[in-house]
């Protein structure tokens, strides 16, 4: 498991409401804000070098996770990986409002590619197969490591959480989407150490949104969390027959002096026929012909 990544998105630049991610940047500084800004897309750049105890619940390599929330018609399970590279595998089973999608995402070489496999054509944005079952990995970390800060390893047997705020709401970012949980909310339930790299968790989530008005929602949110992960190595030899492959980048424009910077997600039509290949086309800057680029190495 590669340490300086964990399973909290947040990246600098986000969207909500289907609107353009941007992130407002003077001068100079804009230089030193382009490289590297999809790094921070499924990590937390700050979260990453925090030494809390509770920290240890965001560096999970695999987690199971069921959820069900009947007021928005959703029943949903996720198997989410994380290979020591960083890159980014989740199996999703969902039905939402009497739709099914059963299919697998993967996200690798720093988030610049997203590859979809038995998941219909996105409606909306791609990057909203990867957004929506990361905000809700996201959020069951957040109640555990708010729940029990003193992390999993102190936990001995079966224990009780009981959670809430009164005034902070909990936000949640993706790649390209946010949402934002408000106050009050409370999670209860329970937390199991299963062995020393696994523990079980049973909660339910009582909270509102903006589009609720004001009514109380509640979700029951049910997962199994691994300290390794399945999927250590998301192969080269693996083949894209049946997938479908998006360019994930960055666009920079001048507005009024102020740089911004909005992230595209195209597909792409070429033919490649392995992640090998594709790895190496990221690595020319999605250039057949090209010559590697120095600054971008996807690791294996």
């Amino acid at each position: 498991m590669n340490d300086t990544r964990m399973w909290t998105g947040g990246g600098i630049a986000s969207m909500s409401n289907g609107l353009p991610s941007i992130l407002f940047v003077s001068g100079d500084a804009m230089l030193k804000l382009i490289s590297g800004l999809l790094l921070c897309a499924l990590s937390a750049c700050g979260l990453a070098q925090s030494t809390r105890p509770g920290a240890i619940w965001y560096t999970a390599g695999n987690v199971q996770l069921a959820v069900t929330e009947p007021a928005v018609g959703l029943s949903a399970r996720w198997q989410f990986d994380q290979a020591d590279n960083g890159d980014t595998r989740i199996i999703k089973t969902e039905e939402r409002m009497g739709s099914s999608i059963n299919g697998t995402v993967l996200s690798i070489c720093d988030d610049r590619a997203l590859l979809l496999k038995d998941i219909p054509r996105p409606r909306g944005a791609a990057t909203n197969e990867l957004d929506g079952p990361i905000h809700m990995l996201q959020l069951a970390l957040r109640l555990l490591a708010r729940g029990l800060p003193q992390g999993p390893l102190a936990l001995t047997g079966e224990v009780t959480m009981d959670v809430g705020d009164e005034s902070n709401p909990i936000r949640v970012k993706g790649t390209n989407s946010s949402v934002e949980f408000l106050a009050p909310w409370r999670a209860r339930g329970k937390v199991t150490r299963i062995s020393p790299d696994q523990y079980g968790f049973e909660l339910t989530y009582s909270y509102s949104t903006a589009a609720a008005r004001g009514r109380r929602l509640q979700m029951d949110v049910v997962g199994l969390w691994n300290a390794t992960t399945t999927a250590p190595v998301l192969d080269n030899n693996t083949s894209l027959s049946g997938w479908r492959v998006y360019r994930v980048s960055p666009s920079v424009r001048e507005v009024s002096g102020t740089f911004l910077i909005e992230k595209q997600v195209r597909e792409q039509p070429l033919r490649i026929a392995t992640l090998g290949d594709l790895r190496t086309l990221i690595e020319r800057g999605w250039r057949p012909n090209a010559k590697p680029v120095p600054e971008i190495q996807c690791k294996l």
